[in-house]
């Protein structure tokens, strides 16, 4: 995934050796986060913020459309 993708809210660095959220600039390097896509600053998973985002944004377009 790139981060131009409207929901992204992470991007690999470093060969995938580390991840950076996108919402709070954090960068980590634990293995265990990087894989499981976690956010140790925000303490949530990135599946979980991009599925909340999604969901706003859909929202948003159903109210723009009535």
């Amino acid at each position: 995934m790139t981060p131009d993708e409207p929901d992204q809210t992470y991007q690999y660095l470093e060969s995938f050796s580390a991840i950076q959220c996108l919402k709070c600039n954090e960068i980590t390097h634990v293995a265990d986060y990087v894989r499981k896509r976690y956010c140790p600053k925000c303490r949530r998973y990135h599946a979980d913020m991009m599925a909340e985002k999604r969901a706003l944004r859909e929202a948003e377009v159903r109210r723009h459309a009535d």
